[in-house]
């Protein structure tokens, strides 16, 4: 939008000749008119553009382990061989040591003495003439007869020495047990793993220029110096001046590469953490198992000594003579003659042995001797018992991978910059004419705003009556330009009552602002204590209603 210095007419007495042909059209009688170019009407836009952009950042989560306890073979399971050696009983047992054999006793014969009725005169014819005559005859008879007589012969002995097993015969098993080797054996401690390197995000830098207000240009009034004419009219210029464009450069970030990860290993060297950890135990392995030796262990003898039939028992039989007695006896001589007379022999009781029971041999069983020897007997053979001898383990710990190494991904967002630039929405430059009251069209207009002693803010009373004049103006007449200007008194500082004349303007131009005028129609100027209104300035003794007078604040239609 152009900027140009407007100025009130009077269109009744407007008498600039080279401007005629630009008076507004059917003005009102008694109306006065602004002349006011039109602005290049603008808008700000607010624009967001990117001056870093988004890339991937990425964070290694580092591989995890956990502590694993397993259990390893340290020593082979084998088979341990107990002997359960042979167990005797001792056992009597009734040896022979003399045969049996037979004895005969001899039963000699008994004897019973019998009476035994002799002939001792034979019975003979008496012959009464002759007597027979006898004579005395001594006989020889059987006292005892003769029988066979049987001697024992006993058995004959001899000694004999006879081996016998006192302890039998048994195996003996030894055992063997099996041996072992102590073998290491290799292990993995902790496994090995591919870990992730970040290559970070790469960037090149650089700029982006944008125009935040674009080329314009705006007539300008302005006074010639030494102007001649009583008119000031006459002397006014108006000038095209160019503002050229406005740009604002913003350093940029451009992405060149992404966030990427690569795998690294042990063999990387970058880090010992990824390499394989390995250990060792001891493991005994078996290298002969359990084995029985089985030996003889030779039956045990003893010597006994016994007695064996050399010559078995016999009988010899004997003859013994019977044994005989003299008897005397009368035997006839001459027998008697004649007469025979019978005369009865006679007899003699004798007594003598005859052989009640015959001699005889009576077999008597000798029973053999036995002698009780105390011998070794197996009672259980030697046997071999195999125990099962278990494996032996430990327990090891090891590190193994319990979260393999990621990557966590955090896009970082793109930094973006949002930049209000001011676009040419309407082009200016068109000359138009504003109606206003013409008590303000010229000079300075008062506004009641009355301030605190040495204060800038604005009471609600004094915002009253922005609003009921110079707010309400604005608003109706779109294309006015108002100049703030406010002044203090002379007491105190020169320099600090143009700061605080500076302010004061300022506090309304802001308030008109908030209201929703643009800043471009208006513009703020402090004149401090130099356009007093009376004599009071410094060093001058006045009351403070006089002071109060030079403390205003008016404002100017300059366009």
């Amino acid at each position: 939008m152009k900027k140009i210095t407007m100025f009130p007419i009077l269109v009744a007495l407007l008498s600039l000749g080279s401007y005629a042909q630009e008076l507004p059209p059917s003005p009102t009688p008694g109306k006065c008119y602004i002349k006011c170019i039109t602005k290049d009407e603008y808008k700000d836009v607010t624009e967001t553009f990117e001056i870093a952009p988004a890339y991937k950042k990425l964070t290694v989560a580092p591989a995890t382990y956990k502590t694993v306890e397993e259990t390893v073979l340290i020593k082979e399971a084998g088979k341990k061989t107990t002997i359960l050696p042979a167990t005797y009983k001792t056992v009597e047992e009734k040896m022979l040591v003399k045969e049996a054999s037979k004895t005969q006793s001899m039963v000699a014969a008994t004897f019973k003495t019998v009476e035994e009725k002799m002939l001792v005169k034979e019975a003979s014819t008496k012959l009464v003439v002759i007597p027979a005559t006898y004579k005395t005859v001594e006989e020889k008879i059987i006292a005892k007869e003769a029988y066979k007589k049987m001697v024992f012969k006993p058995a004959t002995y001899k000694s004999e020495e006879e081996k016998i097993l006192a302890k039998e015969a048994v195996k003996k098993l030894t055992a063997l047990p099996q041996s072992y080797t102590t073998v290491e054996v290799p292990y993995i401690a902790k496994e090995a793993i591919t870990g992730l390197e970040v290559v970070p995000a790469k960037f090149s830098k650089g700029s982006q220029t944008f125009v935040t207000k674009a080329k314009s240009g705006k007539w300008e009034y302005t006074m010639l110096k030494d102007c001649p004419s009583a008119n000031k009219e006459d002397c006014m210029t108006m000038c095209y001046v160019e503002t050229p464009e406005e740009t604002q450069t913003v350093a940029t970030t451009k992405l060149a590469t992404d966030a990427t990860t690569k795998k690294t290993s042990c063999a990387d060297g970058i880090s010992k953490e990824l390499c394989e950890t390995k250990n060792a135990y001891q493991k005994q392995v078996v290298s002969s198992t359990a084995k029985v030796n089985e030996s003889e262990i030779p039956a045990e003898y003893s010597m006994l000594k016994r007695q064996v039939i050399a010559t078995p028992a016999t009988y010899q039989e004997i003859e013994v003579p019977a044994q005989y007695a003299i008897v005397k006896k009368q035997m006839v001589n001459t027998p008697a003659k004649t007469q025979e007379i019978s005369i009865p022999a006679e007899y003699s009781v004798v007594k003598r042995l005859v052989i009640a029971t015959p001699a005889r041999v009576e077999e008597v069983a000798i029973p053999a001797e036995y002698s009780i020897v105390k011998k070794q007997v197996v009672a259980t053979a030697a046997i071999a018992n195999t125990i099962e001898i278990p494996a032996e383990y430990a327990t090891i710990k090891r590190q193994v991978l319990d979260r393999a190494a990621a990557t966590t991904e955090e896009l970082v967002p793109a930094v973006t910059k949002t930049i209000t630039k001011t676009e040419l929405v309407k082009k200016g430059g068109i000359t138009v004419w504003e109606e206003v009251d013409c008590s303000i069209a010229s000079g300075n207009n008062l506004l009641n705003i009355l301030y605190e002693y040495n204060s800038a803010k604005l009471t609600p009373t004094s915002t009253t009556d922005i609003d009921r004049n110079l707010l309400k103006l604005m608003r109706e007449k779109q294309n006015l330009r108002v100049e703030i200007m406010s002044h203090t008194d002379a007491r105190g500082n020169d320099n600090y009552n143009m700061s605080l004349s500076q302010q004061r303007a300022q506090s309304v131009v802001n308030y008109l602002v908030s209201k929703g005028i643009t800043r471009d129609r208006l513009v703020a100027k402090g004149f401090g204590e130099t356009r007093l209104k009376n004599k009071c300035s410094n060093g001058v003794n006045c009351s403070d209603a006089q002071h109060q007078a030079n403390r205003r604040t008016e404002f100017r239609i300059i366009q």
